[in-house]
């Protein structure tokens, strides 16, 4: 008698039902209740995890008709609650339930599918591509953020006038004088006239892509810190250094990537006029990686190296309390994982991806509070960015444009300044993204 995959209720003479293809119908996790199920397709190498979700059962796996593996018994209350199989043979399987208490069901996940070590190849495709494409946009973005916070307004009066053309740390604050705002930017630090600024940003990103046949679960955090020097008055030229931490997953948990990655960026800037400003910045990375796969059984590590361009143009005017920051974007890179072997003796492929982007950002800001040196300014972030080209996962939808929405405040004082923002990405398919950033900036 057999209740198939999952069921509830108790042992049911019949054809079972099938209603899946392989490790793959079960990407999401589903519940059965009192059906004849049969599993269809699955290859050699599927982990699949049987898990129940109320009462008591004994779970009884055949192959076409003869007993495969060890009647299990599945329990609400100990921790024989879950069961993950590996299937060792490629084939179509049944499995019934022998419900033991009332109101039993199971549900089951794939955790990993072995077909042809196909999804093994598409994991490290994606995640490869996906810390590459997040880490890299965090990178220029705060590298683009600290040069949009000094440039144009080092030509304005007030703070940025007062070093003598001398680079400060944080004189992108909002000072009045003669009912104009000298803006965020100009130099950076205090008014000692130090020749170099110190500057430092971090950016959290949360990405989960839901493509069914290339999921991951992404957390990327990125820290920079950079020195520049403002030089004839209108011409900022620095550096920053970057690192970066990548935790990704897919496929239920069972493929797992960690990666740590370095990244140097020199960059230049000019001041066109009290308003508009145009800037560079080109960067190499390096980044190291360890994957595993059917929950770290098989694992194995690999390196890759990047490098990239962006190019800007942007503006800034303050109308008294009012600002509005706009700016116009390319970024073109491209990058390099060596091809290396997992611990199973599967071999993954070199692999080499690129990313080009142009996007728009606009930024309206209103000071709410000014008083002296000290003052608030509450801020909005709306963008379009569309990726003219991108190397395509695989399975995935491949989305090339998103529209990004969020905001933040801006402090500044007489020592010290900070911003902290937020934003999300919308109307990309399959694909959902949270970015949290932050500055802070000290006067020397």
């Amino acid at each position: 008698m057999k209740v198939a995959l999952c069921g509830l209720g108790l042992f049911v003479t019949g054809e079972a039902k099938a209603i899946s293809t392989g490790c793959a119908a079960f990407q999401a996790t589903k519940t059965f209740t009192s059906d004849n199920i049969a599993l269809r397709g699955f290859s050699t190498g599927d982990v699949v995890r049987f898990e129940t979700t109320a009462g008591d059962l004994t779970a009884i796996l055949f192959d076409n008709g003869g007993l495969m593996g060890n009647t299990t018994v599945l329990t609400e209350s100990n921790a024989n609650r879950s069961l993950d199989y590996t299937f060792t043979q490629a084939g179509d399987y049944e499995l019934s339930l022998l419900i033991l208490s009332a109101a039993a069901s199971i549900k089951v996940t794939c955790l990993f599918s072995g077909d042809d070590s196909d999804e093994t190849s598409i994991f490290t495709e994606a995640a490869a591509i996906a810390a590459t494409t997040t880490t890299l946009r965090q990178t220029t973005g705060l590298v683009n953020e600290r040069i949009r916070a000094v440039m144009p307004s080092t030509l304005r009066g007030g703070a940025a006038n007062q070093t003598g053309g001398l680079a400060m740390i944080s004189t992108d604050r909002p000072t009045a004088k003669g009912g104009e705002a000298a803006g965020r930017g100009g130099a950076a630090g205090g008014e000692s006239g130090l020749p170099l600024a110190a500057w430092a940003n971090f950016s959290w990103s949360a990405v989960d892509r839901k493509d069914r046949t290339a999921p991951i679960d992404q957390d990327a955090f990125t820290g920079v810190v950079g020195l520049d020097a403002l030089l004839k008055d209108r011409i900022l030229a620095g550096a920053a250094l970057s690192v970066s931490f990548v935790d990704a997953e897919g496929f239920g948990g069972s493929a797992q990537a960690e990666e740590i990655g370095f990244t140097i960026t020199p960059y230049a800037a000019i001041a066109l006029d009290d308003v508009f400003s145009a800037d560079i910045s080109l960067g190499y990375g390096a980044a190291f990686a360890d994957h595993s796969f059917q929950n770290k059984t098989i694992t194995g590590d690999t390196h890759s190296h990047r490098y990239f361009v962006s190019a800007n143009a942007s503006g800034l005017q303050y109308w008294d309390a009012f600002g509005l920051q706009g700016s116009l974007g390319l970024l073109w890179s491209q990058s390099f994982q060596e091809g290396y072997t997992l611990s199973d003796r599967t071999e993954i492929n070199d692999q080499t991806s690129q990313l080009g982007t142009v996007y728009a950002h606009i930024r309206p800001s209103y000071i709410v509070y000014s008083e002296g040196e000290n003052a608030i300014e509450p801020f909005m972030n709306l963008g379009y960015e569309y990726d003219y080209a991108i190397t395509k996962i695989r399975g995935a939808a491949n989305d090339r444009d998103v529209m990004k929405v969020g905001g933040g405040i801006s402090l500044f004082g007489e020592d010290i300044s900070g911003e902290v923002g937020a934003e999300t990405d919308i109307f990309r398919e399959n694909e959902t993204s949270v970015t949290i950033n932050g500055t802070l900036r000290v006067n020397f």
